[in-house]
């Protein structure tokens, strides 16, 4: 089946198409086709600008000693952890036995996999955890959250969750971080 964005607008009861280029897409088809439809809303470019302004925000009142320690305040590694942190990632688990070779193993999988990670410029971050009752090292790295990837209707539900683990960790709101109304840390 051949997948085409199709930009519509709504009119009353209608969808109408949103420039010549979906029109055309549309005359093209032929008559009585069946379409399946995916609703989306295009990011609102004023809520990705304030993400990134938060996260700015944040960084500079991050307090000393808190899990992670952004490295010469890096914007990036704070917006991973926290997308991390709200579990907007992908888990890598590797299994420790207490055997050296297989345990040797999987830190090198681990070393591996952060190497791959940081050549697509992000960042994993690793920690001691279970898997299935036993001791396992576990890396977590953040998805992508580039415009086609997210939706302004998928975006929000996980800007949410990042402010509230930015409110809980410096302990004030949004709103006065925004407004710098927030002692440093």
């Amino acid at each position: 089946m051949a997948k085409a964005a199709i930009q519509m607008r709504r009119s009353g009861r209608a969808l109408l198409p949103v420039g010549a280029d979906d029109e055309a897409r549309i005359l093209a088809l032929p008559p009585e086709t069946i379409l399946s439809v995916r609703i989306s809303r295009p990011r609102m470019p004023k809520t990705h600008q304030t993400f990134f302004q938060v996260i700015a925000k944040a960084l500079k009142h991050w307090p000393p000693g808190h899990d992670p320690h952004p490295a010469d305040g890096d914007e990036e590694m704070l917006r991973a952890w926290l997308l991390c942190r709200v579990r907007y990632c992908d888990v890598f688990d590797f299994p420790l036995s207490g055997n050296a070779v297989v345990d040797a193993a999987a830190v090198s999988g681990i070393v591996k996999l952060i190497e791959r990670v940081r050549s697509e410029d992000t960042f994993a971050f690793v920690r001691q955890g279970t898997v299935d009752g036993g001791p396992a090292m576990r890396a977590f790295v953040p998805k992508s959250m580039d415009w086609d990837t997210l939706d302004e209707l998928d975006f929000r539900p996980i800007k949410d969750k990042v402010f509230g683990e930015i409110e809980h960790i410096i302990g004030c709101r949004i709103e006065d971080l925004l407004v710098s109304k927030v002692e440093t840390a």
